[in-house]
């Protein structure tokens, strides 16, 4: 029973969003995913750079640190060739 109501709100759900994406009302768009993943990446890079900072022979800092990085510096890359960047 309970699997059914699952089911069944699920379905719900997914009808509404189906329903409020057919309206336009969902404007996301990619420009905008990205600049987020970006904030989002930036903000962790960040927080790995300070502890790195913090701590600067713990080569598990520093591998993490230089990992963010190098996805920052790809992501980057990726938003230029789509025109997102700006700066």
């Amino acid at each position: 029973m309970i699997q059914i109501a699952q089911n069944v709100h699920s379905k719900r759900n997914v009808t509404n969003l189906q329903n409020f994406t057919n309206k336009g009302e969902i404007t996301m768009t990619n420009e905008r995913l990205y600049q987020l993943a970006h904030e989002a990446l930036e903000t962790k890079w960040y927080n790995a750079h300070k502890k790195l900072e913090a701590h600067p022979n713990n080569s598990t800092y520093r591998r993490k640190e230089k990992e963010l990085w190098n996805e920052l510096k790809e992501l980057e890359t990726e938003m230029w060739n789509k025109g997102y960047m700006k700066e």
